[in-house]
């Protein structure tokens, strides 16, 4: 899950929310793809495959139904439900087109920062 910032909209930058597993395998992934039900797999470079893979969801509609799906799911990982909630707040806002609104726009961008955070820590 994860929120990227991307092309000017109304002086703000557009915020893009997407879903997205990697794996070296792409079996894992094609599971995962049968069992929800919708995204795409790709290998990360189509020149170098030994990169591994990678499951992408990316429009709004198949992102809030995975959310529907994934609500219903208990997450083994404290940091993984953080993350889960905070993109599923962020999603909801972008939905509604709250972030062109200035105030709504920064708080998504703190809260999308606050995202991995346990990543970072671990590799120190």
């Amino acid at each position: 899950m994860a929120v990227r910032p991307k092309q000017l909209v109304g002086g703000l930058p557009y915020v893009y929310c997407y879903f997205n597993i990697n794996q070296k395998e792409r079996e894992v992934l094609d599971k995962i793809q049968a069992y929800l039900g919708m995204g795409i797999v790709n290998p990360k470079s189509k020149k170098d495959l030994s990169l591994g893979y990678t499951y992408d969801i990316g429009k709004n509609a198949l992102l809030n139904q995975l959310i529907s799906r994934l609500d219903s799911l208990s997450f083994q990982c404290s940091s993984k439900y953080y993350d889960f909630v905070s993109w599923k707040i962020i999603q909801g806002l972008v939905c509604r087109g709250d972030h062109l609104n200035p105030v709504t726009h920064q708080f998504i961008i703190r809260l999308a920062r606050s995202m991995h955070q346990y990543e970072k820590i671990d590799k120190k």
